[in-house]
């Protein structure tokens, strides 16, 4: 892995802010890329997932899914706008928490927004709340 030392270590105190010693360490197993993040760039991040989950559910979905910390802020925040302006947004803030990817990955989050589905199956019943 290729990274300055400053980078890493700025990325290793954002992680432990973030996820605790042991979340990091267990973030960094699964996903050494987020060593290569500015630390800045993870703060803003994660920054942007409690912006729009609230406080605490953003912090629980970032320790579930520290994949999160790997895209950026602004792109996580116009993936949710996107869903917003075709769902509401109750309904995503209850989509996003069972189903991350709609934060990370545009294709899926547009997908999503353009067939009208935002999760199916089990996930269904948990966004509907009947589990």
């Amino acid at each position: 892995m290729k990274a300055a030392a400053t980078t890493i270590e700025g990325a290793l105190k954002a992680l432990v802010g973030i996820l605790g010693h042991q979340g990091m360490l267990q973030a960094v197993g699964n996903h050494p890329g987020l060593l290569r993040a500015p630390g800045d760039k993870i703060h803003l991040t994660a920054a942007a997932v409690k912006g729009l989950l609230g406080d605490s559910h953003g912090t629980n979905l970032l320790k579930e899914k520290p994949r999160l910390l790997r895209a950026s802020g602004p792109h996580t925040e116009a993936n949710f706008e996107i869903l917003c302006g075709a769902f509401e947004h109750d309904i995503v803030v209850k989509a996003v928490r069972a189903r991350p990817v709609l934060l990370y990955d545009r294709t899926i989050a547009k997908k999503a927004a353009a067939t009208g589905v935002l999760v199916s199956g089990e996930l269904r019943e948990i966004v509907d709340g009947k589990l």
